[in-house]
């Protein structure tokens, strides 16, 4: 083989309706020396019948017993990857046809060992989702870990490639994280390797009410532990610095969220913590009143506020 076997990462469970999409876009690639290996967590829906229907030998099929734990599922695709390079999609993203060869042809040109792609949003339909809200995709290239801790550099797991050397090298994806797994290994191949950037939209991202990363309570408390754990790793103090200033960022959230179901003790140990790190921000004075305030009278102070 002269030239590099991509392998790519595909889990999935109980989304056989996406995950035949999901698998098309990469049969459909124009680079065609991949391998894929789809890792099926335990569906119990028709996933099974969906991937008999494909028949291309590329295809390799891991079956799981139900984990619910997305790093896991990975890091078994992962043990069974052979390829120089590793690609991953979730089985509700897509993969514009020309994704792997661009990529490819601009980490070899790079020197690079790993990088991502340009992306768009598309809802449970497949159309673009147009968020004002959300600030404009920039690429950032080359010692990217900065950009990558303040959530200015985005990297969609579907967007990236990166060699299995430098994959083995920092050890795979944290099975002791839920939500938020991709950006803590993200941190950590930015400590070794520069980043390579196509900035062709090459991936399409699907927004959907099934999404893992709905549950905001959840999402906050695994970033809280994501920058923790980044902040001991991590030897430059500034890079520390700003690792626990955005932990305590995602407490004073996360401590907003408590608040909301009833749980106020918690969310008074959350400010507490934080206070040394975000105590003189808008935020946490804002969670501090919906703590300390009765509902009516945050309701009140908002109104007035208008």
């Amino acid at each position: 083989m002269t030239e590099p076997l991509i392998s790519v990462i595909l889990p999935t469970y109980n989304r056989s309706t996406l995950l035949g999409e999901a698998v098309e876009s990469v049969r459909r690639q124009s680079y065609r020396h991949w391998e894929l290996v789809v890792i099926d967590d335990g569906s119990f829906d028709d996933t099974p019948t969906t991937l008999a229907k494909v028949e291309d030998d590329r295809l390799r099929i891991l079956r799981l017993d139900h984990t619910d734990n997305p790093a896991r599922v990975r890091n078994a695709g992962l043990a069974e990857a052979r390829g120089r390079f590793v690609a991953f999609l979730d089985d509700d993203d897509l993969w514009d046809h020309s994704k792997l060869t661009m990529q490819l042809e601009g980490l070899l040109r790079s020197g690079c060992r790993w990088g991502y792609t340009g992306f768009r949003r598309i809802d449970a339909m497949g159309r673009d989702v147009n968020d004002a809200s959300l600030r404009p995709w920039t690429p950032h290239r080359g010692w990217i870990l900065e950009r990558l801790l303040r959530i200015e550099a985005v990297v969609p797991l579907p967007t990236v490639m990166v060699e299995r050397t430098l994959l083995a090298d920092v050890g795979g994806f944290d099975e002791s994280f839920l939500d938020c797994e991709d950006y803590e290994l993200w941190f950590r191949l930015a400590v070794r390797s520069p980043a390579h950037v196509q900035v062709e939209t090459l991936a399409s991202v699907r927004v959907h009410a099934q999404h893992r990363q709905a549950d905001r309570e959840r999402v906050n408390g695994s970033w809280v532990a994501v920058y923790g754990k980044t902040a001991r790793m991590l030897r430059d103090q500034h890079l520390r610095d700003l690792c626990l200033r955005r932990r305590a960022e995602h407490q004073v959230v996360l401590a907003r969220l408590l608040v909301g179901r009833g749980d106020r003790r918690s969310s008074l140990a959350l400010l507490a913590r934080s206070a040394r790190r975000a105590g003189t921000t808008r935020e946490w004075w804002k969670a501090l009143a919906h703590l300390l305030l009765p509902t009516p009278w945050v309701g009140a102070l908002r109104r007035l506020r208008r």
